[in-house]
């Protein structure tokens, strides 16, 4: 079942964002959290599975997205929807 669009969102959704279309990921069809918010996503950046072995902490994600460079956080980042994380956190 997906869930509804959270209108109050300034941002559109991952898998919109990129054209993603692996319906196996928490985050397809998923619009009421970003993807640096949830830890089991199928992002396909191979460093995410080394960076996750390395740093296993709760803000995890989002220093995962920063050091892939992924687009879309790159994006929310600019627009002033998410912190930037320090490196140690």
């Amino acid at each position: 079942m997906k869930e509804k669009k959270d209108n109050s969102r300034q941002f559109e959704s991952c898998f919109e964002y990129l054209g993603c279309r692996n319906i196996n990921c928490i985050m397809f069809g998923n619009h009421s959290k970003y993807c640096w918010e949830v830890s089991d996503t199928l992002c396909n950046h191979p460093a995410v599975k080394i960076i996750k072995k390395r740093m296993p902490q709760e803000c995890l994600k989002k220093v995962i997205c920063k050091k892939t460079g992924c687009i879309y956080f790159n994006a929310a980042l600019e627009l002033g929807l998410v912190k930037c994380p320090k490196e140690g956190s």
